[in-house]
């Protein structure tokens, strides 16, 4: 090509938007362009040189269709030397700018000078490639891989369909293999009826062999058979666009994309946002990027949220919109995305669309660590090795009595999740130690310590639901939880409270039990076995007045037979456990001796 600018000339294949030697601007105008493609076209090929050299020109500018002609007169030697090389070449960059026929040439090509190797796999790259845009040789040869198993595995359903697709292209020979599928039950059920409409389409078209079919198909009615479709056909669209992408060869990516993204495939539709979004393949079009994330974040494809929430925060294709920003990274985080966890954990700690809170943002950041995303751990692990520092201060500061620096400290490492600092900062408020005193709060904090397994946080817990403090109930069976959660953690005063817990414990029920024996005295003597037995039980719990009320029993024999030895063994029970009132009690058992209209001595206990 010969630059408009300098003058100079020089050979180049693509689209060449500056010249080499003066750096000049040296592109031309697309109508321009198709104006020199079109005057190509008319020079006869009689004089091939000439209409080689015309489509070179145009080529140069990397114009797709005189890639592809230039490409043609490459492999058959109209006007230029024959090269497999350089129509390759050409083939591939009409091809990577989504020619289909290109593309097809090319399989082609690299199919026969790379059969049963490993560059072969370009070959059926690029056949799918055509077969899916469209070009009815491709759609057929495809069949055949299918059906033969070559370069790529048997799959008799994906032969039947693309001969099939190739069949309503025009292709005779796919419809005389889609007969021979119907006759073997191949991919399809074996049917004669179908077998015959595909045989006479192939034998109509002039394809000879299929004559052999239809002789022993003398008597069957054809019928027109059902549109064969396979699974996951965007699937395998998305899949050629996937690796068209990651080879930079856009404009493919962007057409296979394409044709799945309207057929409703969620993730092409995003993938597509994408490509038009950065303008990869396609004109660039935000608003058009916005329509496509917003389709398939519909559809249910996470990673589309994200990106549209990009596009609401930075206003790309759409006005800035901070609260709608978030709210699409918060969807796409509450159904598990990871990567979406991470940025709604960014926008907690960094205080953008949202207000900081440091709780939050380590949240979703462990949420995000837990499926295994890199950078969340890392962030985590950055704020924890911080917030263990922020946490020593704080214990250095309060051991010198300056609680208000420590509570300061220990307020920034608590709130992004260190247990220590937690557990402290919940003393602290218990103590009232350089703030306000809350029993609530410390509570709160307890709570935040011991469900990252804080024995000391748990004890303290405990002693909570003891006392009933902090908004908690009173709850024994809670506090023993929390005691033996302590415990497994390594708190060994945990045992002593337990201790402790399980006599107090004892000793209510033993009140609890007394009182019962009581109420059944005060609605009569006839219940005094029962009473008897019930105040045996609270004085062996260690209870001292029903160990009074026993000895009472046994020295008026009142339900059992008189036994002063018994009476002062329980009487000196009951002074030991801190019972002072001995005669007021004896006192009290006589009157309800004497009072007893139907009392009777008992016999003798064995």
């Amino acid at each position: 090509m010969k630059c408009k600018k300098c003058g100079s000339e020089w050979h180049c294949a693509g689209n060449v938007q500056k010249c080499p030697f003066c750096m000049q601007d040296c592109s031309l105008p697309t109508a321009e362009i198709e104006k020199m493609f079109a005057e190509a076209e008319l020079l006869p090929w009689e004089d091939a040189p000439a209409k080689a050299q015309a489509y070179l020109a145009v080529a140069e500018y990397g114009y797709a269709p005189a890639e592809h002609r230039l490409g043609e007169c490459y492999e058959e030697g109209k006007g230029l030397e024959v090269s497999p090389s350089l129509a390759a070449i050409y083939y591939g960059l009409a091809a990577e700018q989504g020619h289909a026929d290109a593309a097809f040439r090319l399989a082609i090509l690299l199919r026969d000078r790379h059969y049963e190797t490993p560059e072969a796999d370009h070959a059926y790259f690029w056949l799918r490639v055509a077969a899916e845009l469209g070009v009815p040789m491709a759609r057929c040869y495809l069949g055949d891989c299918f059906h033969h198993g070559e370069g790529i595995p048997v799959n008799y359903v994906r032969a039947a369909y693309w001969y099939t697709q190739a069949t309503e292209c025009g292709s005779f020979d796919a419809a005389f293999s889609l007969a021979e599928m119907y006759h073997e039950g191949k991919g399809v059920k074996k049917s004669a009826a179908y077998e015959k409409y595909y045989a006479e389409i192939a034998y109509n078209g002039g394809v000879r062999a299929a004559e052999k079919l239809l002789r022993g198909l003398d008597g069957v009615f054809s019928e027109v058979p059902p549109r064969i479709e396979i699974k996951n056909r965007n699937e395998d669209r998305f899949e050629l666009g996937y690796r068209a992408y990651k080879e930079g060869k856009y404009a493919v990516a962007a057409l296979m994309y394409s044709l799945a993204a309207k057929d409703g495939y969620a993730r092409a539709q995003n993938h597509l946002g994408v490509c038009l979004e950065r303008g990869h393949g396609v004109a660039q079009d935000e608003k058009a990027a916005v329509m496509w994330y917003d389709l398939a974040a519909r559809g249910g494809y996470q990673m589309a949220w994200l990106n549209l929430g990009d596009c609401y925060r930075y206003g790309r294709g759409v006005n800035v919109d901070e609260a709608k920003a978030f709210s699409c990274y918060l969807t796409a985080a509450e159904n598990g995305h990871a990567r979406a966890q991470y940025v709604v954990g960014n926008c907690y700690f960094d205080a953008c669309l949202v207000d900081r809170n440091m709780t939050e943002a380590m949240k979703w950041y462990e949420k995000s660590a837990l499926q295994g995303y890199g950078e969340a751990m890392e962030k985590i692990n950055s704020i924890r090795a911080d917030m263990t520092q922020l946490y020593n201060y704080g214990v250095s500061a309060y051991n010198k009595g300056k609680y208000e620096d420590a509570v300061k400290f220990y307020i920034i490492a608590a709130e992004c999740g260190h247990r220590g600092a937690q557990c402290n900062l919940g003393y602290c408020y218990q103590q009232g130690h350089g703030c306000e005193q809350s029993d609530r709060l410390a509570v709160r904090y307890y709570q935040k310590a011991a469900e990252q397994e804080s024995g000391i946080a748990e004890l303290n817990l405990a002693f909570c639901y003891l006392r009933g403090e902090g908004g908690l109930p009173y709850s024994y069976r809670l506090a023993n939880e929390y005691l033996h959660r302590a415990l497994r953690h390594g708190v060994k005063k945990a045992q002593e409270a337990l201790d402790e817990n399980q006599a107090r414990r004892k000793k209510k029920i033993a009140q609890k039990i007394y009182a019962a024996s009581a109420a059944m005295l005060a609605r009569g003597p006839e219940n005094v076995s029962e009473a008897l037995r019930f105040r045996r039980i609270a004085a062996e719990l260690g209870n001292p007045r029903a160990m009074c009320a026993l000895g009472c029993h046994y020295e008026f024999g009142f339900g059992v037979a008189m036994d002063e030895d018994a009476a002062a063994i329980w009487f000196e029970r009951a002074r030991a456990g801190g019972f002072m009132n001995v005669s007021r009690m004896k006192g009290a058992t006589l009157k309800l001796v004497h009072q007893s209209m139907a009392f009777r001595r008992p016999k003798e206990e064995k």
